[in-house]
């Protein structure tokens, strides 16, 4: 099949994902005007019942983790994703409508939930479904999602959010949901063929893949290698394998953006360069902004989002999804995402607190030696996936025996 078959269906999935931006970046240009609208707070200011509407986002999403992985394994991929798009449509329309404190929490609880939900199906539902030599483009369109879901928030805020207009903007959150939703209910996104096989579906399995890849010999290869390794590929210990922990560590390295030069160097170059990148912005970061030189500090910023835009966010959700076994792949996902959103809601929450005691450069020079840790990560347990099936992916965590390899 044409590539841009496989791309039209990627975009459609990463829908989602451009939603997962519009949350992140949702209360930055509205709660100010939310407070003032459901009295939130004594005054305008930020209180703490205008701080936890902002942070119950990503606690829900971590909550959500939970239960996110063994959910796609159980229902299927296609299911799954079609469930979140309603969740998504849901906790907008509750935004939009809410008046009080509790609408409020509620609406951004249930689009925390979906985010969490969506940090896991959509890598897994992609890495799936794409070629080897389009996972990582393909994969990569995750994070192009999330960085226009961000963008779009803050175009729509640039006339200020007041007077209702956030009502408005939540409102257009349902947009994208209900687009994706009908999509898939629609049949243009077909269940992933990896997922029927190892159902013991093999003859779905063998007649989506034909319609996904038109080409029989691809198609049968792809089912005959999932049926392969279904039955017992991995077992629960295999949690303990290098592959998860490769996967855990990738993920929570996550920051930012996307890029699109995946395909043409590697996943374990582009990740030691980002990390690296990283490390070097954050410490001027810290030293312009000790020394009170605003500019090279901006300088410094714009720095450390291209070095994390090169590899970091982009592959973090790719190269998990690639490196777990298809058996406990949504999973493995979930317990990542559990991770991930764990610290970016303990982030959020002590950020002050921390920037408080030890000063904003202070923080910086600690995030510029945890990225001096991810590049070591790298170095010593990331291994390459480019241009290799699933298949072959896995068996790079294999030890001679069969066994999954242990860290």
């Amino acid at each position: 099949m044409a590539a841009s078959a496989h791309f039209r269906r990627a975009c459609i999935i990463d829908l989602q994902a451009g939603l997962f931006g519009y949350t992140v970046a949702f209360t930055g240009s509205t709660l100010s005007a939310m407070i003032s609208a459901t009295d939130l707070c004594p005054t305008d200011d930020l209180c703490a019942r205008g701080a936890f509407v902002a942070s119950v986002a990503p606690l829900a999403a971590m909550v959500a983790s939970l239960g996110a992985g063994r959910a796609t394994d159980l229902v299927g991929r296609r299911r799954y994703l079609l469930l979140v798009s309603a969740i998504w449509a849901v906790g907008y329309a509750t935004i939009a409508a809410a008046t009080s404190f509790a609408g409020l929490v509620a609406g951004r609880a249930i689009t925390g939930v979906a985010m969490g939900a969506t940090s896991v199906g959509v890598p897994v539902y992609v890495t799936e479904l794409s070629p080897p030599d389009l996972r990582g483009p393909l994969g990569g369109l995750f994070n192009v999602f999330i960085s226009t879901g961000i963008l779009l928030v803050f175009a729509l805020g640039v006339r200020g959010a007041d007077g209702g207009w956030w009502r408005v903007m939540a409102a257009l959150g349902c947009a994208p949901a209900l687009l994706a939703g009908a999509c898939i209910a629609g049949g243009l996104v077909p269940e992933s063929p990896r997922w029927l096989a190892a159902q013991g579906r093999t003859d779905e399995a063998r007649a989506v893949a034909a319609a996904l890849y038109g080409d029989a010999k691809a198609s049968t290869k792809l089912v005959d290698d999932a049926v392969a390794v279904a039955p017992g590929g991995a077992r629960e210990g295999s949690f303990r394998s290098r592959a998860v922990v490769a996967g855990v560590g990738v993920l929570v390295g996550a920051l930012a953006m996307a890029a699109g030069v995946i395909q043409a160097f590697g996943r374990r170059p582009l990740l030691l360069a980002s990390a690296l990148g990283a490390r070097g912005a954050l410490a001027a970061m810290g030293a312009a902004s000790a020394n009170g030189a605003g500019l090279l500090a901006i300088l410094a910023a714009d720095c450390f989002i291209a070095a994390v835009t090169l590899g970091l966010s982009t592959l973090s959700w790719v190269y998990a999804s690639e490196v777990f076994p298809d058996a406990i792949r949504g999973r493995a996902m979930g317990s990542a995402t559990i991770l991930f959103w764990g610290i970016t809601f303990c982030f959020i929450e002590s950020f002050d607190v921390v920037s408080g005691l030890i000063t904003i450069p202070g923080v910086l020079f600690i995030f510029s030696g945890l990225c001096f840790a991810s590049a070591a990560f790298v170095f010593f347990f990331v291994v390459e996936t480019r241009h290799k099936s699933l298949n072959e992916v896995q068996a790079l965590f294999v030890g001679e025996e069969g066994d999954p390899l242990l860290a």
